[in-house]
C-alpha cells in the first residue's frame, strides 16, 4: 500500500528534479520552519542517528521533512558498497515506524534496483519520475531559459552537448553570463560551448573523410586541448569502427531501422555515414589505427607515451593525402 508520506524523486534529469527538490523545501520552510527540515547524503549520514532521525515526531510544528539524497544507493564498488550497505538495511528496516507526520523523501537518479530498499520504496513510496526531455520539449525549454536566442543557436547547443539537459543547463548558466542582454548567435555557442567529445570527434571525422587538412588539423587540436589523447585515440576508433560497420551494412541493402536497432546506435548516425563521401579514407585510417593501438599496448610506442601516440595519429591522417 502506498503511503502518502514517502516519497522518492528518481530518474535522469536532475534539473527538474532538483528544481522541485528546491521549491519543496521552500514552501515546507515557510510552513514549517527550518528547524523541522533534516538533509543527509552518504557524506554525513553516518555522524547522525538515521532511526532517531526517521521516527522523531516533529518539533513545534505539525510536519518535519527528511530529505535521503542518494538513497536508494547506486551501484557501487564492493568496497564502497560495504560501507553504504548497512544505511540501507537501517532505513529499511525503520521504514514501517516512520510516523505520518515525517515526510521522507529519497532522492537518487540511479538507483541499485537491486537492492531490497529500492523495491520496497516502488511497493510503498510516491514516485517522481525525472525523465530527460527531447526534441520540441527540449528547444522550449531553452528558449524559456535564453529568451534572446536564435533558433540555429538552440539547435548547435542542443548538438554540442548531447541533447543532455544536465549539461544544457551548465551552459545556460554560462551564457547568461557572457550574453547577458545581447542576442545569442550560433556563432556564441561555437566560442563559448566546448561541444562533447563525441560530436568533436564527429566534425574531426569528416574533416578526415573530406581530407580537409587544415579543418582536421584544427579540429584534432582543439579536441585535445580539453581531453586526453588516449581518450580521444579510444573514441576515434570507436567511431570508425561505427561507420565502417554501417557503410558495411548499407551496402547490403539493410534499412535504417535494421542498422540501428542491429548496431543500438542513434538512427543520425546511419544518415551521417550515407554522406560520408570518400568511405575509403576511414577504412584505410581504421586499419593503420589499429596497428597504432597494438603498438602503444606492446611499448612499441616508446619515450614519451603520450607525445609519441599524438604524432603516430597526425602521422597517419597526414598520410591520407598521398
Amino acid at each position: 500500500m502506498k503511503k502518502t508520506n514517502i516519497i522518492f524523486f528518481t530518474w535522469e534529469n536532475l534539473v527538474f528534479l532538483n528544481k522541485d527538490l528546491d521549491k519543496w523545501i521552500s514552501l515546507f520552510n515557510e510552513k514549517h520552519w527550518d528547524f523541522n527540515i533534516s538533509r543527509f547524503s552518504l557524506d554525513n549520514i553516518s555522524k547522525i542517528n538515521i532511526w532517531a532521525e526517521l521516527t522523531t515526531m516533529p518539533f513545534l510544528g505539525s510536519h518535519r521533512l527528511i530529505i535521503l539524497e542518494g538513497f536508494p544507493s547506486k551501484a557501487q564498488e564492493k568496497a564502497e558498497e560495504q560501507e553504504n550497505k548497512n544505511f540501507d538495511e537501517i532505513i529499511l528496516e525503520n521504514l514501517e515506524k516512520i510516523p505520518e507526520n515525517n515526510i521522507v523523501v529519497f532522492v537518487e537518479s540511479t538507483p541499485d534496483k537491486r537492492k531490497s530498499l529500492y523495491k520496497k520504496l516502488l511497493e510503498i513510496a510516491q514516485i517522481k519520475e525525472y525523465n530527460n526531455i527531447e526534441w520540441e520539449k527540449l528547444r522550449n525549454y531553452i528558449r524559456t531559459r535564453l529568451i534572446n536566442i536564435d533558433s540555429n543557436a538552440i539547435s548547435k547547443l542542443i548538438t554540442y552537448k548531447n541533447s543532455s539537459l544536465n549539461k544544457i543547463e551548465l551552459e545556460i548558466d554560462k551564457l547568461h553570463l557572457f550574453k547577458m542582454n545581447w542576442r545569442i548567435t550560433d556563432e556564441d555557442i561555437t566560442n563559448y560551448v566546448i561541444p562533447e567529445i563525441e560530436i568533436s570527434i564527429f566534425e574531426l571525422t569528416d574533416a578526415i573523410a573530406e581530407q580537409n587538412t587544415m579543418k582536421w588539423i584544427s579540429s584534432l587540436k582543439t579536441i585535445l586541448d580539453s581531453n586526453s589523447v588516449f581518450q580521444v585515440f579510444s573514441v576515434i576508433m570507436s567511431n570508425l569502427r561505427n561507420f565502417l560497420y554501417i557503410n558495411y551494412l548499407l551496402e547490403k541493402w539493410f534499412k535504417k531501422d535494421e542498422i540501428v536497432s542491429t548496431l543500438k546506435i542513434h538512427p543520425f548516425l546511419v544518415d551521417k555515414t550515407r554522406n560520408v563521401k570518400n568511405i575509403n579514407n576511414l577504412k584505410v585510417l581504421f586499419k593503420n589505427l589499429v596497428k597504432i593501438d597494438k603498438q602503444s599496448k606492446t611499448g612499441e610506442l616508446i619515450w614519451d607515451w603520450e607525445n609519441a601516440l599524438r604524432l603516430a595519429l597526425e602521422k597517419e591522417i597526414l598520410n591520407l593525402k598521398k
